[in-house]
């Protein structure tokens, strides 16, 4: 019984110093790639995901994915992927976890090291973009830019002056209320090209088909640029590349949506009525604790450069800033991923980027 014993134990010692030697560590690098080829791969992957019975749950057929020659570490990073997004909606189904909670390095190597290195990556690249003025309306919401346009009418006047009627913006009073910086630049700039073409057109220089200068007016020239190429997308005369919801490469929007303040007694009540909801905890998880008793949702389409995006993939977020004063933000992609049904594989961690960058 002892040299058994002896046996047994010496046995599993040298299994033991073999797996130690021989264990092959999951690979969480990516040196024998470029991060755009992973990104090429992972993206002929999504046919081998299908989506269950239950809602956003998916089944990753890794083993025929190895089977048909994909690279394993990009395999293998898929699985982590879609293994992590079925369980967080798992968790938010129960009501526990946060769209916004860090991945566990141990159980998901891969998709750490790959989170690390997207967000620096894109980050990089959206960087070196260098907006200038106006470019913003190259992805916005042509409804979000229309209705914060006629909501500052209240501000701009007409008089005459010498025969010609021309507009006045009160670009104190505006800002003295605390209105969107962005939309007060916009609105001056069509004040100013209208009261330039008006007199012109009565000078006899111009006509009202005259261009807009882009150098000048950049904001009405990215307005008007959009406007445009959304007409022709709703016309089918242009078939848009890329998604109409957004993706890490062409965000929708490429910035943070305007925020606008109203007045309420009980601003509360006031974001009830006007369709929101309380935002699901798991979805406001950067305002801490009990986020969701002052942070609100209000599922909404999107229209823009690249198409339209179905409600409530998109969503307007409203805020109670303090016991008489609420904010809105108009326009974002939608972090209550458990309560609508994605554009695509990988939203959720298009949504998660999307927020930690705007």
């Amino acid at each position: 019984m002892k040299k058994i014993s002896i046996f047994a134990s010496l046995s599993f010692l040298i299994i033991f110093i073999i797996a130690i030697v021989f264990h092959k560590k999951p690979s969480d690098k990516f040196d024998s790639m470029s991060f755009p080829e992973i990104e090429s791969e992972l993206k002929k992957l999504e046919p081998y995901a299908k989506k269950v019975k239950e809602e956003n749950i998916f089944f990753f057929d890794y083993k025929k994915a190895l089977k048909d020659g994909f690279p394993e570490q990009v395999v293998m990073l898929q699985k982590e992927i879609i293994d992590r997004q079925n369980e967080m909606i798992q968790k938010f189904k129960i009501g526990k976890g946060s769209l916004f909670e860090p991945v566990d390095e141990k159980k998901y190597p891969r998709l750490a090291k790959y989170i690390e290195v997207f967000n620096k990556y894109y980050t990089e690249l959206h960087k070196s973009e260098n907006s200038g003025p106006g470019e913003m309306y190259s992805t916005m919401d042509l409804g979000d830019i229309e209705r914060s346009v006629m909501e500052m009418s209240g501000y701009v006047k007409q008089i005459e002056k010498d025969g010609v009627k021309i507009q006045v913006f009160d670009e104190e009073a505006a800002r003295k209320n605390k209105e969107p910086e962005e939309t007060i630049s916009l609105i001056k700039e069509i004040v100013d090209f209208q009261n330039d073409m008006m007199m012109k057109i009565k000078a006899g220089k111009s006509g009202v088909f005259c261009p807009v200068d882009k150098k000048k007016y950049p904001r009405l020239y990215y307005w008007d640029k959009l406007a445009s190429e959304f007409r022709n997308i709703r016309k089918g005369n242009i078939k848009s590349e890329h998604h109409p919801c957004g993706t890490k490469e062409n965000p929708v929007p490429d910035f943070s949506p305007l925020r606008k303040y109203y007045k309420s007694e009980n601003p509360e009540k006031s974001l009830l009525d006007m369709g929101f909801h309380h935002t699901s905890p798991y979805a406001c998880g950067e305002y801490k604790k009990d986020c969701s008793k002052v942070d609100f949702t209000r599922g909404r389409d999107y229209s823009g450069p690249y198409g339209y995006c179905d409600s409530p993939i998109f969503r307007d977020q409203g805020i109670i800033e303090s016991k008489d004063t609420f904010s809105i933000q108009y326009g974002e992609p939608n972090p209550e991923i458990h309560e609508y049904n994605w554009p695509y594989l990988f939203w959720p961690v298009y949504v998660n980027w999307w927020h930690e960058n705007y």
